[in-house]
């Protein structure tokens, strides 16, 4: 059986006359770091949308774990929350909720009491260290808390991959090297497979690999 967790093959994408994604082929093993490396406008988020069942290719395949991806929003959304967990570059945070009720979000669908799901909530922020923070909201956080948050709210559906686009974007250097060797750490310790795009080649140069793309088309 493959190690595979998720595979694309041919993907094209196009918005009008530009094309996004030009036949791109790539896989995702399982528990390893992949780095998708490219400069603003090449493609990578396209790429990332499109593996994450977020957007959908113009041609081309995307299995998981040896199954073609589901169609329509619902059947999506679902394998997306039993198997997916995305990190954003702006934290995608709501606003009015605290840090322990926007980690629980995605556990709502689920079927579990309030306890179990505050409790799961609370466990995925003690991982990323932000136990003592459950009750603050958005705005009390510094930007370096609320991406933990935001992470701690992708891996509590305990997924086997994480795609992550440019999650130390909107922070300074130093607060960005905590966020990447917390990703580090939590990979190891629960074995979930880890994409990020970035254009920052300190990211990708702490991956397991990377393949960069540019014009829509992996050229390295």
């Amino acid at each position: 059986m493959s190690d595979e967790v998720l595979r694309a093959e041919g993907l094209r994408k196009s918005f009008g006359t530009v094309t996004a994604v030009a036949g791109v082929d790539v896989s995702v093993r399982a528990g390893e770091f992949l780095a998708i490396v490219g400069r603003s406008g090449s493609g990578k988020s396209t790429l990332l949308n499109l593996l994450a069942g977020l957007d959908s290719p113009d041609a081309g395949t995307i299995t998981s774990m040896g199954e073609e991806l589901p169609t329509g929003e619902d059947a999506l959304a679902q394998w997306r929350r039993d198997h997916v967990g995305l990190v954003f570059q702006a934290f995608h945070l709501i606003p009015t909720l605290s840090a322990v009720e926007n980690v629980a979000v995605p556990l709502y669908p689920l079927r579990m009491s309030a306890a179990e799901r505050r409790a799961r909530a609370e466990r995925r922020l003690e991982q990323v260290g932000l136990g003592h923070r459950t009750g603050h909201r958005p705005g009390q956080l510094s930007g370096g808390e609320q991406q933990r948050v935001a992470i701690a709210r992708a891996l509590v559906g305990e997924p086997s991959l994480v795609l992550a686009d440019e999650p130390t974007g909107n922070l300074d250097s130093t607060t960005g090297k905590e966020i990447l060797d917390m990703f580090q750490r939590l990979r190891k310790e629960t074995g979930f497979a880890l994409v990020v795009v970035t254009h920052d080649d300190k990211v990708a140069a702490a991956a397991d690999r990377q393949i960069r793309v540019q014009d829509g088309e992996v050229v390295g």
